[in-house]
């Protein structure tokens, strides 16, 4: 259950629900009313953020290690980016999976709010890179975990829209879990979305090109640039990269990665296909499945116009 300073998230009554005055005065002192309790008094707080506004953090009642992030109350003058923040903390405190990072607290002073998340030991799928590529098998039951993840949150009406290695943590089991829903947003699941955000690399041909209409599709076809990258060390497509992997693995990354955002499968459909449940061995002729795979993708993310990169309303926190 999420506790801390929680009243504007509980009556949707704006970002700021309590007068500063009233904030001021609350937090002269650490006492025992949970509502106006402030950070400080229940976590020791790293001077030096891990990343941007993202900070370790000691309970004092467990000491068990938390991540916190911070937002200063400055920079959410702009009534859009006030929302952004709530929109992030309602979508994000709505959530029960064990594949996506759990929101624990927040915390509201005259000058801050801090989400309290939780702490995944492991780094995230990025760093794991850096040292060596997953095998097929390790890379299936990611993928498996990450898209049931995915499939939770589009069932729900949520599109997460920043899919990504950096945004996939690791437990101290050794599961993953999604982080990070600053870009999230809720969708009915009838109109498209066209407001362009998330990391470049990442981003699905439709929302590069024609339209820029969207749906829930985006983080499917994220999802399969995160499996090459897996599996292969780029993120950009070369053919030559993917010869030793299996025809099953090959299989999936063509329907995850086709350009048609309707001929592109719902996580849900994805996760029962043959390769996520155990890795198949190579195949007989893995070079013509990439070049089958190649063909149906038919333009690289280096072929989209590179200025389009510069209008792109995301950020990485």
């Amino acid at each position: 259950m999420l506790g801390g300073c929680f009243c504007w998230l509980g009556a949707r009554a704006g970002l700021f629900g309590r007068d500063d005055g009233d904030v001021k005065a609350e937090a002269s002192s650490c006492g025992k009313d949970q509502t106006h309790r402030r950070i400080e008094c229940d976590f020791r707080i790293a001077r030096r953020p891990l990343q941007g506004h993202v900070y370790l953090a000691t309970s004092f009642a467990d000491g068990q290690q938390h991540v916190v992030k911070r937002y200063q109350k400055k920079d959410l003058v702009d009534p859009r980016r006030r929302y952004s923040v709530q929109n992030e903390v309602e979508i994000q405190a709505s959530l029960d999976h064990p594949h996506i990072a759990r929101l624990e607290q927040v915390y509201e002073s005259e000058s801050r709010i801090d989400f309290v998340i939780e702490h995944l030991s492991g780094g995230d799928l990025h760093d794991r890179l850096a040292d060596r590529l997953l095998s097929e098998s390790e890379a299936a039951r990611v993928m498996f975990q990450l898209l049931s993840a995915v499939a939770y949150l589009h069932e729900r009406g949520i599109i997460h829209r920043d899919v990504k290695l950096e945004n996939v943590g690791i437990a101290g089991s050794g599961h993953i879990k999604l982080l990070d829903f600053g870009l999230a947003t809720r969708w009915d699941h009838k109109t498209k979305l066209s407001q362009r955000v998330g990391t470049y690399m990442c981003l699905a041909p439709e929302v590069l090109t024609g339209s820029g209409l969207y749906s829930d599709k985006v983080d499917i076809w994220a999802a399969g640039i995160m499996m090459y990258e897996m599996l292969t060390g780029y993120s950009e497509f070369d053919v030559s990269k993917c010869r030793d992997l299996s025809k099953s693995a090959l299989e999936l990354l063509r329907l995850l990665l086709t350009w048609d955002p309707d001929e592109r499968p719902s996580a849900a459909a994805a996760l029962r296909h043959p390769w996520l449940r155990s890795a198949a061995p190579a195949g007989a002729e893995p070079l013509k499945e990439c070049l089958a795979l190649d063909e149906h993708i038919a333009v690289s993310l280096e072929d989209l116009d590179a200025n389009s990169q510069a209008e792109i309303g995301g950020i990485t926190l």
